[in-house]
């Protein structure tokens, strides 16, 4: 559940890699940095580590986040580029950079990038849960559930399928099914103001 939930919050933990990188200070640092929020240190430090680590598409995706968290965007797009170059086949770096275009705005250019990494890897977790909430926004409501009920089979407490889920529901108009997921998903420590009153005014509904 932690790790699905803080890789959409915006990182990829990199699976183990050479010790050469793992052991770089920079590589190190800047990934505590960036599980801390710490996002403009995480970049420099990622920065440096780039100097030295040149073949590693885990570092530069997740230098690609810090900066786009930064909303340093030509350097997130360069950084998920840098990625792709190393290792074109490599579905993370495809998800982040279609998460970039849809916060810069250009939503045909996030689609396209999110449907390559599932194109890839149809088994990507992270990029369902993605996909799912951007066809959400697109409003596909139907196809976006789906997406989160395949995440959903295969790991339950994925809070933001969850919580995608339950907004689909509510979309379509289905309101108790769709509380039944809001309360999940707060449960499992989604903050979501909106969904919190949802489900209270439910409840105090539900008493009369």
């Amino acid at each position: 559940m932690t790790f699905l939930f803080l890789i959409t919050a915006g990182f990829v933990f990199p699976p183990l890699t050479p010790a050469r990188d793992s052991d770089n200070p920079n590589y190190s640092e800047g990934m505590q940095l960036l599980i801390r929020g710490d996002y403009k240190q995480a970049e420099v430090k990622l920065q440096e580590a780039a100097k030295t680590i040149r073949a590693n598409p885990h570092l530069y995706v997740n230098l690609g986040n810090a900066c786009r968290a930064n909303s340093h965007w030509t350097q997130a797009v360069e950084s998920y580029q840098k990625a792709l170059e190393i290792d074109k086949k490599y579905a993370p770096a495809y998800t982040h950079m279609g998460r970039c275009f849809e916060l810069m705005g250009n939503m045909e250019q996030a689609g396209k990038y999110y449907q390559k990494a599932l194109d890839l890897d149809k088994n990507y977790l992270i990029g369902q849960i993605f996909m799912g909430w951007y066809l959400l926004k697109q409003e596909n409501y139907k196809k976006a559930e789906k997406y989160f009920d395949r995440v959903l089979d295969k790991s339950a407490y994925a809070v933001e399928a969850v919580a995608g889920k339950g907004k689909t529901l509510w979309k379509r108009g289905k309101r108790s099914e769709a509380v039944f997921w809001f309360r999940r998903a707060l449960a499992l420590g989604y903050e979501d103001s909106e969904m919190a009153a949802i489900v209270k005014k439910f409840e105090l509904d539900s008493e009369k």
